[in-house]
């Protein structure tokens, strides 16, 4: 059976308000709202998530051990381009040594990482060149496709559209 969240709330010893931010912020399964009102079903436990220990991310380095191209970082990115254009892609880790790494959504799910452990960029598509230095003009590898563009801990990841 649903209840407010008001009642809710008095029943597991909470501020109201403290329950309705939790609410509004998607921290229960079962809470909606109905027009200016908030309802849950009460059986729904309160976990109260503030201690939690938080999971240790997985290591992106060592998943993509033998699959990443090493590149230098000055700007904190790792640069593509073109004759046409370039652009920096940040690698979320700053300056000194970064990568990429181009995968299909099924290799990134066979070596055990999920894109929403990772930072979303942009989509990018048609030929372009990676650089093997975000400030030069070596080309590292030149790929061709559609790409969703995603960084990590100094590593940048071309995910390829199948």
């Amino acid at each position: 059976m649903e209840i407010s969240l008001k009642e809710y709330a008095a029943r597991h010893s909470r501020a109201a308000a403290t329950v309705r931010q939790k609410a509004i912020r998607g921290g229960f399964k079962t809470a909606r709202r109905v027009g200016r009102d908030w309802l849950i079903d009460e059986d729904e436990p309160y976990i109260d998530e503030r201690f939690a220990m938080p999971s240790t991310p997985p290591d992106l380095w060592l998943l993509t051990n033998g699959r990443h191209s090493r590149t230098i970082s000055d700007a904190g990115a790792v640069k593509i381009g073109s004759d046409e254009f370039s652009a920096l892609i940040p690698t979320g880790a700053g300056d000194g040594e970064s990568a990429y790494c181009i995968y299909t959504r099924a290799e990134l799910d066979a070596v055990g990482i999920n894109t929403a452990d990772l930072h979303y960029f942009t989509l990018v598509s048609g030929s372009f060149n990676i650089y093997d230095y975000d400030c030069g003009c070596t080309v590292s590898e030149t790929v061709e496709g559609v790409f969703s563009v995603f960084y990590a801990d100094g590593i940048v990841f071309f995910v390829k559209a199948e």
